[in-house]
C-alpha cells in the first residue's frame, strides 16, 4: 500500500513538473471575433523640442510615473524630466565619473519613490524626483551587466552575459543570458534563469573581441518579482518567476514569419570577423520585437508591420492563452516596414512614443487608444 502510494505521489509531481516544462500551444487566430482590427490613437499630449534647457538628440526609452511625469532617455548623455503637463524640469544625469555622476546611461527604473538609473562607470544611483541623489551602489566590475529590470523590495533584478572565452578565430555559440537578483547594498549576486542567446563572435587582433547577433533577449517585468521573456528569433515567451527560479509558463502560437524588409540587409552590429567573412542577415525578421503590460494582458509586439493599418500586437492572457489581436496605428503616413522595432511604452490608459517630424527633429507623444 505504501509503496503504491509512493508510485502515485511520483507520477502526480511529474505530471505536474511535465505540466510546467509544456509549451502551451495556440493556433494562429484568437478568440476575440474583432480580433485584427486597427486601434487609432488620440493625441493627449505632445513634448515639442523647445530647445531651451534641452533639445533631443535621439530618444530612446519614455517612462511615466504616477503622479503624471515623464522620463525621456536620449542617447546614453540625458534623462530628461517633464511635468504631466509636458514642461521641461531637468536633465536628471550629470555626466562625469564622480559620485553622484556617470559617463553613460544604459537604463532607469521610475519608482513612486525614486528614479534609479544604471550605468557607466559600472553603478546605480537613487534619485528622488527633484534629481537629488538618495544613494550610490557601486557593482561588481567582474559581471558583465547587460541591463536594469526592476527593483523590488530591496532586490535589484538585472541580467548579465556570460561569454565563454575563445582562444581565436570566429564561431557561432550560444551566449547564457543570465536573470539575476542583487542585493540592495549591491554585494551579492545570485544567478535565476539563464537563456541562450546564439551570437557570431570573433578574435580579432590583439584579444579584441567583436560579435554579431539577432535574436536579442527581451525581458519586462510582469508584476513584483515575475518576468516576460523572449529570447528566440521565433514566437516564444516565457513567464519567469524569479522566486522559484525558472520559467513557470511557455507559450507562442502559429505564426506566418515576416522577411527582414529591404534595407535592414547584411550585418546587424559587430564585424564580418576575421578576414573579412561572417554571417549573412537572417532571411526572416525576429518574430517577437517587443513585449509590454497593459493591466492583465500580455501584449506581444511582431514583426508583422501593415503599411495602412500598422504594427500587430497579440494579446495573451496570464495562462498564456491567445485572446485578441490589432493593429496600431500610430501614423497618419503609410508605416516604413522597417518600423517593427519601434518603441513603444504602455502606462495605464495611455502609450508613449517619440516621432521624427520632416525637419528631423523629435517629437514626444502621449496617446490614448481609440478602438481597443
Amino acid at each position: 500500500m505504501k509503496k503504491a502510494y509512493l508510485f502515485l505521489l511520483f507520477i502526480s509531481g511529474l505530471a505536474l513538473y511535465l505540466l510546467s516544462q509544456s509549451i502551451i500551444e495556440n493556433p494562429g487566430k484568437p478568440l476575440n471575433p474583432k480580433a485584427g482590427r486597427v486601434v487609432t490613437l488620440k493625441e493627449e499630449l505632445r513634448v515639442v523640442d523647445s530647445g531651451e534647457g534641452y533639445y533631443f538628440k535621439n530618444p530612446r526609452y519614455i517612462k511615466a510615473a504616477p503622479d503624471g511625469n515623464i522620463y525621456v532617455q536620449d542617447e546614453q548623455q540625458q534623462l530628461l524630466q517633464f511635468d504631466s503637463q509636458g514642461r521641461f524640469l531637468r536633465n536628471l544625469l550629470k555626466m562625469g565619473q564622480g559620485p553622484g555622476e556617470m559617463t553613460g546611461l544604459m537604463n532607469f527604473v521610475v519608482t513612486p519613490e525614486h528614479v534609479i538609473l544604471f550605468g557607466m562607470p559600472l553603478k546605480i544611483l537613487h534619485l528622488d524626483h527633484e534629481g537629488r541623489v538618495v544613494k550610490e551602489i557601486p557593482l561588481p566590475k567582474a559581471i558583465m551587466f547587460r541591463g536594469f529590470l526592476s527593483y523590488w523590495n530591496g532586490t535589484y533584478y538585472l541580467t548579465k552575459e556570460d561569454r565563454p572565452q575563445l582562444d581565436g578565430g570566429s564561431k557561432w555559440i550560444d551566449v547564457p543570458q543570465t536573470l539575476v537578483a542583487m542585493s540592495d547594498d549591491g554585494k551579492t549576486v545570485a544567478d535565476l534563469v539563464s537563456f541562450p542567446s546564439r551570437r557570431y563572435i570573433s578574435v580579432l587582433a590583439g584579444g579584441v573581441t567583436s560579435e554579431t547577433g539577432f535574436a536579442n533577449l527581451i525581458a519586462v517585468p510582469f508584476g513584483d518579482t515575475k518576468f516576460l521573456v523572449s529570447h528566440t528569433d521565433t514566437y516564444l515567451v516565457k513567464l519567469v518567476d524569479a522566486d522559484q527560479k525558472k520559467d513557470v509558463r511557455a507559450f507562442r502560437r502559429e505564426y506566418d514569419r515576416v522577411k527582414r524588409p529591404a534595407g535592414m540587409g547584411g550585418v546587424r552590429g559587430g564585424v564580418r570577423g576575421t578576414g573579412g567573412a561572417g554571417p549573412e542577415a537572417p532571411e526572416y525578421a525576429n518574430d517577437v520585437t517587443g513585449l509590454h503590460v497593459r493591466g492583465d494582458k500580455i501584449l506581444v509586439q511582431t514583426s508583422t508591420v501593415d503599411r495602412k493599418k500598422g504594427i500587430r500586437f497579440d494579446v495573451f492572457n496570464t495562462e498564456g492563452r491567445y485572446i485578441d489581436s490589432f493593429f496600431l496605428k500610430y501614423s497618419d503616413q503609410d508605416l516604413d516596414p522597417r518600423m517593427l522595432y519601434k518603441r513603444i511604452t504602455f502606462v495605464g490608459d495611455f502609450i508613449y512614443f517619440s516621432e521624427q517630424t520632416g525637419e528631423g527633429t523629435y517629437v514626444i507623444r502621449k496617446c490614448s487608444l481609440v478602438g481597443y
